[in-house]
C-alpha cells in the first residue's frame, strides 16, 4: 500500500511541476505519465518478476512437485514407450566388472530417505 503510494505521489508530483512550467493540463498529464510513468510502471513489472520468482521457488518447488512425488510414488518415473526405447538404444551401457558383480545390492527402504 506504501509503495502505491508512494508511486502515486511520484506521478503528481512530476504533474505539478508540468502545470509549474505552464502546460495545460491534458499536456501536463502526458508528460507526467511519459516521464514519471515509465519509472513506476518499470517498478512494477520489477515487483511483479521478484514476486513471481518468489512464489515459484517457494510455493511449485519446495512444496507442490515434492508432494505431487509423493502422492504419485513410482508412477512419477513412468515414460511412454517411445522415450524409453530412445534412451535404450541410445544409452551406452557399462559393463560388468567382476568388482561390480561382487558389491552386494541394497533393497530400497522407505525408512532411509537416502536410498535410491
Amino acid at each position: 500500500m506504501g509503495l502505491a503510494i508512494d508511486y502515486g505521489l511520484f506521478i503528481v508530483s512530476r504533474f505539478r511541476d508540468e502545470l509549474a512550467d505552464g502546460h495545460e493540463v491534458p499536456m501536463a498529464v502526458r508528460g507526467s505519465i511519459s516521464t514519471a510513468g515509465r519509472t513506476v510502471m518499470m517498478q512494477y513489472i520489477a515487483l511483479g518478476m521478484v514476486t513471481a520468482l518468489f512464489i515459484d521457488a517457494t510455493v511449485l518447488r519446495m512444496l507442490l512437485v515434492p508432494a505431487t512425488m509423493k502422492l504419485l510414488g513410482d508412477a512419477c518415473w513412468w515414460a511412454p514407450a517411445w522415450p524409453r526405447r530412445i534412451q535404450r538404444n541410445a544409452v551406452a551401457r557399462e559393463p560388468v566388472t567382476d568388482s561390480a558383480a561382487a558389491m552386494p545390492t541394497a533393497s530400497r527402504s522407505e525408512s532411509d530417505p537416502t536410498s535410491v
